[in-house]
């Protein structure tokens, strides 16, 4: 049984392994469209509400199993809006991951959707916007490495680990894809507690 038990253990870290290798090279093929600029992008109304929910669900057994508490926080029912789901995924997917891999067991990580408008940029598609801010309780992240962290290949410092982890691809992606659709992304540490927040905010 034993013996059965370290194969399935080894089987697991190859198909792990496999995964994240085949993950790096979508998205470094997804960074070649974007800089050739041959990345298509198709809009499609979505209820943002239920789109959002359905993606935590991928993330419901890490969260149980390491006892995060995972939560949604959304001030209306539906939330109609136009956006290029496949390229949109991609982007909740990577922080969604991000946030789960700075944010210790037992944690917090919180999805808040609102809407808004931005007084500064009128006649602009951000004058009505709506916004997800996806905040953690993890290391954060040091204030000179915040606009950083986005560029390309930069990979982002684990405090409590003293390493780099990922491959500085992933955000550097997310804010390509959210530029794709005239919307913006950036970090932020959190005031109220220790943590991170990432807001993402679309037309």
């Amino acid at each position: 049984e034993n013996k059965d038990e370290e194969k399935q253990k080894v089987y697991l870290l190859i198909y792990r392994n496999a995964q994240r290798i085949l993950r790096l090279i979508n998205q470094l093929m997804d960074i070649r469209k974007i800089d050739k600029g041959l990345m298509t992008v198709k809009f499609s109304e979505t209820d943002m509400v239920e789109f959002i929910d359905d993606l935590m669900q991928t993330f419901t057994y890490q969260a149980n199993k390491r006892n995060i508490k995972f939560t949604f926080s959304h001030t209306e029912k539906q939330l109609k809006t136009w956006i290029d789901l496949n390229n949109f995924d991609k982007v909740l997917v990577n922080i969604f991951s991000n946030a789960f891999k700075f944010t210790p067991d037992n944690g917090e990580i919180t999805i808040t959707l609102r809407t808004g408008k931005d007084d500064k940029k009128p006649n602009t598609p951000l004058f009505d916007f709506f916004e997800i801010i996806i905040a953690d309780t993890g290391t954060g992240i040091e204030e000179d490495k915040i606009e950083k962290i986005f560029e390309r290949f930069y990979q982002i410092h684990n405090i409590e680990s003293q390493s780099g982890i990922g491959t500085g691809i992933g955000l550097h992606l997310a804010r390509s894809l959210v530029e794709l659709q005239h919307g913006i992304i950036y970090a932020r540490n959190r005031i109220d507690r220790q943590g991170s927040e990432f807001i993402i905010r679309l037309p």
